[in-house]
């Protein structure tokens, strides 16, 4: 039961955080958990699955947030844990996470390191896509859509994007469309293609409300306007 909680609490806070019912959006913090005192106590009873999973509720919540360091922070916690107790599926969203705000964090500072910490993540990631489920093909072309868009190479990665987002959608995986949306339109912004960026942040929007996490659309109109 204390095993079973240790996932559900987390991952519910972190559903709540995403619907803009938390007063830090980036903080585990809110109706069902407190994330510090959730920490203490995973760390006292030596509880490795719960630490983990904390960090990468955290990790999840602040890349979405757009908070890329807060993301680096939390994902080098999970890291320092170092156990093996998550499922692959579990480590692919992970994997996807660490390339993302990586590459994010790349655009701004250290490009070369960031770019070889997101080529790590993308070899876990490409690992277990390899062997795992299809669905997970939408995670890879998002990646290097991602890679590309750094680099400059708008058409190439506008090609991954809409591969991205035709997996994610034929998956039923709301959310990862949404954020695949979401990346595509700030690529396009970024190489001057306003009507077309708009369209996919129109888009994101969309399927970010369809998923119920109104707290990210908040985020998004702070960030883009209405």
């Amino acid at each position: 039961q204390d095993q079973t909680l240790s996932f559900l609490l987390p991952n519910y806070q972190l559903a709540l955080n995403l619907q803009g019912l938390s007063s830090n959006p980036v903080e585990l913090t809110g109706e069902v958990m407190n994330q510090a005192l959730a920490l203490q106590e995973a760390v006292k009873a030596n509880n490795l699955i719960a630490s983990r999973i904390i960090h990468q509720s955290r990790a999840i919540i602040s890349y979405y947030m757009g908070e890329y360091r807060e993301a680096l922070a939390a994902l080098k916690d999970d890291g320092r844990v170092g156990a093996n107790v998550i499922t692959s599926y579990a480590q692919s969203y992970i994997d996807l996470v660490g390339c993302l705000t990586a590459l994010a964090l790349a655009r701004v500072k250290s490009r070369r390191y960031f770019k070889r910490v997101a080529r790590k993540h993308y070899i876990g990631l490409a690992k277990i896509a390899k062997f795992g489920q299809g669905t997970m093909l939408n995670r890879t072309c998002l990646v290097e859509a991602e890679f590309a868009a750094l680099d400059g190479n708008t058409e190439l990665a506008l090609g991954y994007f809409k591969k991205s987002i035709e997996y994610a959608e034929s998956a039923g995986i709301v959310s990862e469309q949404a954020l695949a949306c979401e990346l595509a339109g700030k690529a396009l912004h970024v190489a001057g293609r306003e009507s077309e960026a708009r369209a996919y942040l129109v888009q994101a929007r969309c399927q970010y409300e369809a998923w119920g996490a109104l707290g990210k659309v908040q985020q998004l109109e702070t960030t883009w306007g209405k």
